[in-house]
Formats: structure tokens, sequence, C-alpha cells
């Protein structure tokens, strides 16, 4: 049963339940059991076609763990509804924070190493949803904090005629300060910092 469109999501259900409008290839969508009761699928005999059919797509609804899943395999996903990616984007951070809450308390966290694998591919999409997501952050003042402290008091101040709400950043600078590494550690503290491996999740760069 699908949930009400006003249904406020737990920490939980909006990684495993709440689902969004998004695009696969349509071969990924194909589990190995439906590939075997329907006697296979469509090939051409014609390599052209044949990568024609491979690049033929499917609308679908994706919770963000099956992205997750998808992006481990190197499967592109497309998210449809921009604004869609703040959502996202917002879900996995909180996940990530209660989590690092959760396994920096533990006496043993690399006990649940699969768990820890699982936030660090998640930590690696949020990386991917971030460079949309953040065009959706409020913009932030530049300058020192207390020159922007002085045009917040003048408004137009002797320090220039540009008001406080017109002085921006570049939001296209703005990066994330991811926790990969963080969990990696918990598995095992001489793992390879992420810029040392190679990232499965990097083909994901054009997500939307």
């Amino acid at each position: 049963m699908s949930k009400k469109r006003n249904h406020q999501y737990t920490l939980i259900e909006r990684i495993f339940d709440q689902r969004f409008r998004a695009r696969v290839p349509l071969n990924a969508t194909m589990s190995e059991k439906w590939i075997q009761l329907n006697g296979g699928t469509y090939v051409s005999g014609d390599e052209y076609w044949n990568e024609k059919i491979n690049q033929q797509w499917q609308d679908c609804y994706l919770t963000i763990s099956k992205m997750v899943d998808y992006a481990r395999k190197g499967v592109p996903i497309s998210i449809l509804r921009f604004q869609d990616t703040k959502t996202i984007y917002d879900s996995i951070e909180a996940y990530l924070a209660h989590a690092e809450v959760v396994f920096s308390g533990m006496y043993d966290p690399a006990a649940y190493s699969d768990t820890l694998e699982d936030l660090v591919d998640l930590d690696r999409l949020a990386n991917v949803i971030y460079k949309h997501a953040k065009f959706y952050e409020p913009l932030q003042p530049t300058g020192s904090n207390f020159i922007n402290m002085l045009r917040g008091w003048g408004g137009m101040s002797m320090l220039g005629s540009q008001p406080l709400s017109d002085v921006k950043e570049d939001i296209h600078k703005r990066e994330r300060t991811g926790m990969e590494d963080l969990f990696a550690s918990f598995i095992d503290p001489d793992r390879l910092p992420v810029e040392e491996k190679k990232d499965p999740f990097k083909d994901l760069e054009d997500l939307v």
C-alpha cells in the first residue's frame, strides 16, 4: 500500500520506503527471475540495434536504497524532478548524521562492517546528489563575518552600496564535506582514503 501524499516519513522510511520519480535503463529493471520466466531478453542479431535496445530507458519510482543498489552496479540513474534532489540529499544527510552518532558510541563498530559499507556507498551517492541539490540551498553572504555584520546593521553602509542580501557566494563552488572516510575508518583504520581508490560512483555525475 502506498503512503499518503502528506505522510510524514521516519528517518528509516526516508531511505527505504519513500520513492522518487526516476528513469533507468530498461534492462536494469529486469530481474534474473523475470528474464527466466519470459524466455530471456530481446536481441535483434544486429550490433547497432542491440546497442539501441540497451539504451532504452524506463520510468519508475525508486527509493534511495534502490538508487544505491543501482549505482553499485554502474547503472545510470536520472531523477525526473530536479527539486527532488534536495529532498533526497537532506534524507541521506540526516540518516548519515544519525549513523555517525550510533557508530561513534560503539565498542566494536567493525562487527557491523556490512552496514558500514552500505553507509560508505550512501555517502558516495550523496556526493553526486549534492552537485544538484546545492542549488536549492539558501545562498550565504560572502566576506568576513565582521564586514557582513556591519553591512547587516547599515543595509546601505559606508562599506559599499551593496546591501547584505545582495552579497552572495558563488554556489557553483560550494563543496560537500563527506563522511565516507569516517565510516570506512570504523571498518579498518588503515583503509586507503577516497582519492586513492577507484570510485564506482564516479559515472553517476550526470544524475539529473
